[in-house]
This record gives C-alpha cells, sequence and structure tokens, in this order.
C-alpha cells in the first residue's frame, strides 16, 4: 500500500508492506531544505511492526523493529539503541511543527511554553529530531496517511516515544478500504513525560479553523 500506486486497504492480510517512496515532496522540490524521506513499515495484522526512514540528502537510516528497539546510522556507523529525552521543563523541551501548519494556530502552540525548534516537512524526519533529542515535541494539523505514520510511529515508540491523536487517543490502522488510509488531525509526538498535559494544553490553545 502507497501514497503512489493508489491502493486501498483492506481487507486485513498477514503481512502489508506499507510505503512512501518520498515523504515531504516539497523539501524534495525545493533541492535546499532538509525534509524529504523514503518510508517503509511493516503491519503484521492491523499492527505496525516495522519502521525504515531513509533520509537521502544527509544519507541516513533509522530503523526500528517492533520490540527490538530504533537505531540509526548516518554512514559514521550504527548509533543506539536510541531514546528520546527525558526532559519534563517545557521551557527546555523544543517544538516542532509541520511547515503547512496555520501560522497565527502555531503561534498560539508555542505559546503553551515550549521552545520553539522551527518548522519541517516529513513525519519520519521530525520523528527522526524527536529519537535522537533533537526535538521533544512535534504537532501537525493536517491529516495523515497511514504511509506517512507507519514507519515513523514504529521508530518513535521503540525509542520511548509517543504519538496520539489532539485527544490522546491512538492511531490504528484498520484495513477497511471506507477508512481512506487515513488518520483524521491533529497528531501529537513526544518523548512521553508531559504527553497528556500538552495533549489538553494544545487543544484548549488550538482554537477554530484557520481561515482559507
Amino acid at each position: 500500500m502507497s501514497e503512489e500506486s493508489g491502493r486501498s486497504p483492506g481487507p486485513p492480510r498477514a503481512r502489508t508492506w506499507v510505503i512512501d517512496p518520498l515523504d515531504g515532496t516539497e523539501a524534495f522540490v525545493d533541492g535546499k531544505a532538509r525534509g524529504y524521506a523514503v518510508q517503509i513499515g511493516l503491519l503484521v495484522g492491523e499492527t505496525p511492526v516495522l519502521g525504515v526512514v531513509y533520509e537521502p540528502r544527509e544519507d541516513r537510516i533509522t530503523w526500528a523493529v517492533r520490540g527490538h528497539g530504533a537505531f540509526q546510522d548516518d554512514g559514521s556507523g550504527v548509533v543506539g539503541p536510541l531514546r528520546v529525552s527525558d526532559r519534563d521543563d517545557l521551557a527546555a523541551m523544543p517544538l516542532l511543527t509541520s511547515s503547512r501548519i496555520d501560522p497565527q494556530r502555531r503561534q498560539r502552540l508555542v505559546a503553551v511554553g515550549l521552545r520553539d525548534a522551527g518548522r519541517l516537512r516529513s513525519v519520519g524526519v521530525k520523528v527522526g529530531e524527536l529519537v535522537t533529542g533533537r526535538a521533544d515535541v512535534y504537532v501537525s494539523e493536517h491529516p495523515i496517511s497511514y504511509w506517512d505514520s507507519c514507519a515513523p510511529l514504529v521508530v518513535l515508540e521503540e525509542a520511548g516515544g509517543v504519538i496520539t491523536h489532539l485527544d490522546g487517543s491512538p492511531f490504528d490502522y484498520v484495513l477497511d478500504p471506507a477508512r481512506r488510509a487515513r488518520h483524521p488531525g491533529p497528531l501529537v509526538a513526544s518523548n512521553g513525560t508531559r504527553h497528556s498535559e500538552l495533549c489538553a494544553a494544545f487543544g484548549a490553545a488550538w482554537g477554530p479553523p484557520p481561515q482559507r
């Protein structure tokens, strides 16, 4: 199942490869910015069990297998098991957002008290910042597809992090054509130390949908 193939999910199979050949197309087209990756995930039934995120621009690969930890190789050797940071002081916790988030909404999220770490494209690239401790929180307002999230989710969870919807509910991977293989936005990913509190604070700060 991938964005480019247009293949819809279901029915559940013993194993389903979930692939995004290019996550972060705008960053790739720009040619100068980080924020694009090749992502390969594997579902066993409807459970993500394997994730690989490769960033061609940096020649960096991050991977994880459920129950076996997360690892990374940037050409200088394998590092891992990776762990998210244990920071729990909001003022010291860097926040990343999607590059497409509404600017006014983004300001309200930063005002929760987190340190602004900027914007990036690609779910996998942003999760890579969390599992190496360069960021602690990532928020995106728009829906994402299974191929955007499957590989990064395994990497983040194996490094001790958490990713949920804004209301705190977990992601699922229901293989049903009616679901269109999408998670409704918004999403919150973090190192887990204050995840529930952050979801509540972001929910209060979210505000109405931006004017288009």
